[in-house]
């Protein structure tokens, strides 16, 4: 997980953006199987690119589905669901075209 941590928070945010589900995805991907250190880590890691940086990554935030219902990710889905919610149609087109 540190390795992610590492290219998370080194790359620009625009090269981010476009792997920004990918990311989660794999994130997600199996866990509940890891340790309490990686999950630990992992939320931190999700923390900094939906939550810190909301204002940067939020035009990416529609392509993102859900998140386990655990209470960890409970920060997180609040602030993805509430800029869903705010996002206009004009934008939507935009982020579809970029």
């Amino acid at each position: 997980m540190d390795v992610w941590q590492t290219f998370v928070m080194t790359l620009d945010t625009n090269s981010i953006i476009p792997l920004l589900s990918q990311i989660i995805i794999i994130l997600l991907k199996d866990y509940n199987q890891y340790s309490s250190n990686q999950s630990k880590k992992i939320i931190n890691i999700l923390t900094y690119l939906l939550v810190d940086n909301e204002d940067k990554f939020a035009n990416a935030f529609e392509e993102i589905s859900s998140f386990p219902d655990l209470p960890e990710f409970q920060k997180i889905i609040e602030v993805v669901n509430s800029r869903k919610e705010k996002i206009t149609v004009e934008q939507k087109i935009k982020h579809l075209i970029s």
